[in-house]
């Protein structure tokens, strides 16, 4: 019954936060490797280093942005007004998993980073929760990962199945989102989720197959005044639907980290 239990007023922070994204869009533009450091000044997000801007955007209020340093703008609109400035970028990087050195990952995780989206969206719901607790917390003191498995088996034209749920460092499957989200929005209505995108990538050389994090989003679910659920993605400075973001990866498997909405919204 808590699932069906729905009290609208209770997701304001979400719409808000939808509202003021939405508005802000045309401003963001699309950057390889681009985010703001805890000071609003452009940096790279592999190494934190000062990046160049073009000064026409500067001119027209326009960020450059890559879809990490997005989710990093949409969260330093949360911390901003509680710290009085933004996330500091290195601790962001830090890792978060524990590779096997033995293996195509392993090999293939020494030369590149297989886990980029997953590090970060990590690191910045455990920085959200140090601001708003007043307390520093490390990532695998936060919590803030979402392993909830509230389904145990899905019908199909084949029968009844078992569902794999939550698995490690990789998340959920992505045709399971959906319904996920709903059990989310009605259990937590004060969240929203950073997301990180694990796809299989079959190099076009004939190598090995291996698997990497290196698409990420923002995910705010929502009931409406009339109890309609909806939810609403925000990639790369783009919105899009459940739907399409389903569609566009197809075959991956999505991780969640928690972050609480807030009415307190004022990004850069």
């Amino acid at each position: 019954w808590r699932y069906a239990d729905i009290h609208p007023e209770q997701y304001h922070g979400n719409l808000v936060m939808i509202g003021v994204i939405r508005k802000n869009l045309e401003r963001i533009k699309y950057e390889k490797n681009a985010t703001y450091d805890a000071y609003d000044k452009p940096v790279y997000v592999s190494d934190g280093k000062e990046r160049k801007v073009e000064k026409s955007d500067v001119q027209n209020d326009i960020l450059t942005m890559d879809d990490l340093g997005f989710l990093k703008w949409i969260v330093d609109g949360l911390v901003k007004p509680l710290a009085g400035s933004s996330l500091h970028t290195d601790p962001l990087r830090r890792p978060t998993t524990v590779q096997n050195p033995i293996g195509t990952q392993g090999i293939r995780g020494a030369k590149e980073s297989l886990f980029r989206s997953l590090d970060w969206t990590r690191n910045l719901a455990s920085a959200k929760l140090s601001i708003q607790a007043r307390k520093n917390y490390l990532y695998e003191q936060s919590g803030v990962d979402v392993k909830i498995e509230p389904f145990s088996s899905e019908i199909s034209e084949k029968g009844i199945a078992q569902v794999a749920g939550y698995i490690k460092d990789s998340g959920y499957e992505i045709k399971y989102l959906k319904p996920l989200l709903y059990v989310l929005a009605s259990s937590e209505p004060t969240y929203f989720y950073l997301a990180a995108i694990r796809r299989t990538v079959h190099p076009a050389d004939g190598s090995p197959e291996f698997k990497i994090f290196d698409s990420s989003a923002a995910i705010i679910p929502y009931f409406d005044k009339d109890g309609q659920f909806g939810c609403t993605v925000f990639e790369n400075g783009k919105e899009m639907s459940l739907a399409q973001f389903t569609k566009k990866y197809p075959d991956s498997f999505v991780h969640l980290t928690r972050v609480l909405s807030s009415d307190l919204f004022a990004p850069l």
